[in-house]
């Protein structure tokens, strides 16, 4: 592939891992290029935005909540009170950041009435 914009490649087909791509990006001052191979540009486009989720847990100490997409939990907020937050994937104590495939259970404990907010990040 040469010469190809990304927005054409719905049309003249998809980035192989070995295409080299010119990328340019914003330092603050001025717009510098640099080289980048197709298998960089897929990993850095696996994560899309951060999503937050406010979970209110003032009336139940304990919620069901299925993962809609892959995804990991990177930090938790106490936003109401201090609990002792328990996460739970799949049954299994969860090490924050980690992997969560999609449609799998997500049980959130905490040792008292609070609200949290959980920083979600979505992989593709």
């Amino acid at each position: 592939m040469q010469n190809t914009r990304i927005s054409e490649l719905a049309t003249t087909g998809t980035i192989a891992a070995s295409d080299l791509l010119i990328t340019s990006e914003y330092n603050g001052v001025s717009f510098d290029s640099r080289n980048i191979t197709g298998q960089d540009a897929a990993q850095s486009l696996r994560l899309l935005a951060p999503v937050l989720w406010t979970v209110d847990l003032m009336d139940s100490t304990s919620i069901d909540i299925y993962a809609p997409y892959t995804m990991s939990i990177d930090t938790v907020v106490n936003l109401v009170n201090a609990p002792t937050t328990t996460i739970l994937v799949g049954g299994v104590s969860y090490t924050l950041g980690s992997y969560i495939g999609g449609g799998v259970l997500i049980n959130i404990t905490v040792s008292t009435a609070s609200v949290l907010n959980l920083n979600i990040t979505q992989i593709i």
